[in-house]
């Protein structure tokens, strides 16, 4: 009888499958650095030399290509660089430095988040008045995607991963009822 609360029981699985993602997205940047660091210990100025290293690339007239850097600058110019683009491997960085035991703040917070948004999604279009069935999730390479039949409609909600550098742990969700 409740279809908000059947479909949103339902899309839950979506947001945790997205925060595994994301955790085993970050542990691979994560090893990747130790690798390139040579020790798994982590320092912040390290972190930041990799990031300006591996992310940030300059324009070669030459070649007409961007490259990476071959010169790294003193320590205050890569930190001026990388803080005003805020790149997504810095931002994976920062968490690990800011938690020795990163992984269970960062997603338990991702959950809470992404539950808060696609809740707001699926209740603009359903209540609790509405019944819900035939209930399927289904999720993909960009985000997930809950349908269902709704009172004799389709319904269709999803969460997509936004992109570029500066939205790169950041979904969005939508949802319809046609």
């Amino acid at each position: 009888m409740n279809a908000l609360q059947d479909i949103q029981n339902a899309a839950q699985i979506i947001v945790e499958q997205l925060a595994e993602r994301q955790v085993n997205q970050i542990k691979q940047i994560q090893s990747q650095f130790n690798e390139w660091n040579g020790r798994p210990s982590i320092n912040s100025d390290r972190v930041y030399e990799y990031v300006y290293r591996t992310y940030v690339k300059k324009w070669n007239q030459v070649t007409g290509k961007y490259e990476p850097v071959t010169e790294v600058p003193g320590e205050w110019d890569i930190y001026k660089t990388i803080s005003r683009n805020k790149i997504y491997k810095s931002i994976c960085n920062d968490i690990m430095l800011q938690y020795r035991a990163w992984e269970t703040p960062f997603k338990s917070l991702f959950i809470s988040q992404n539950l808060i948004k696609l809740n707001r999604a699926l209740a603009k279009h359903l209540n609790q008045q509405q019944t819900a069935a035939n209930i399927k999730v289904t999720v993909g390479g960009d985000g997930a995607e809950v349908e269902a039949d709704v009172d004799g409609k389709r319904f269709v909600g999803f969460g997509v991963l936004c992109g570029g550098d500066v939205q790169r742990l950041h979904y969005r969700y939508r949802s319809s009822l046609k």
